[in-house]
């Protein structure tokens, strides 16, 4: 019998390069950026095509994809469809849990309060959270406990597999702020949280 073994994170070199880079731009430019002005500067940017894309992307942080994924898995390997559930059971109840500890205006309670609202622009059908629960993305953080898991099940012997994982969980993270939904912040930290 097969010892199957996952790689090490760090050697995973076709998501690891990607992210790290990415993050350390996000990270910039939270620090340089006055807060909220991540959100405003997108105002421009939501227009028709966008709008369903991102849209899309905030859908790819979902329960769905996780499901999809534990199909799947149950065709390949049984422990995956062990890791990927338990990995979708303990990823919400975790987030909520960090969200009320720590209480944060989500982005239109925080526009609102600041007087700041009128110069907002939404997505169209698209109810925007309100309230003390943006802190960190939950959205965030299960699209990336999802595609780095499976980043790591597919060990990633074609790097074009970890670019598509990596980009699968900018793709959520930059939807979250597109959508007005969560601060620039809110997503880095979605993505810290989740051990990665």
């Amino acid at each position: 019998m097969e010892r199957y073994s996952y790689p090490n994170f760090w050697q995973i070199k076709g998501f690891i390069i990607p992210m790290a880079v990415l993050f350390s731009a996000g990270l910039l430019a939270a620090l340089y950026l006055p807060y909220g002005q991540e959100i405003l500067m997108l105002n421009s940017w939501r227009t028709a095509p966008f709008n369903a894309f991102f849209r899309l992307g905030t859908f790819m942080g979902e329960s769905v994809p996780y499901i999809i994924a534990i199909l799947i898995s149950l065709f390949w390997r049984f422990r995956h469809t062990i890791m990927l559930t338990t990995a979708s059971l303990m990823i919400l109840p975790y987030a909520y849990w960090l969200k009320d500890i720590i209480r944060v205006q989500r982005p239109l309670t925080w526009f609102r309060e600041n007087g700041l609202l009128d110069q907002l622009v939404v997505v169209p059908h698209v109810p925007l959270a309100s309230g003390f629960t943006s802190f960190p993305s939950g959205h965030t953080m299960a699209a990336c406990t999802l595609y780095t898991l499976l980043a790591m099940m597919l060990r990633l012997r074609k790097p074009v597999w970890g670019f598509f994982c990596a980009f699968m969980i900018v793709w959520v993270g930059c939807s979250r702020i597109f959508l007005a939904q969560h601060f620039l912040r809110d997503v880095l930290v979605g993505c810290i949280v989740t051990g990665k």
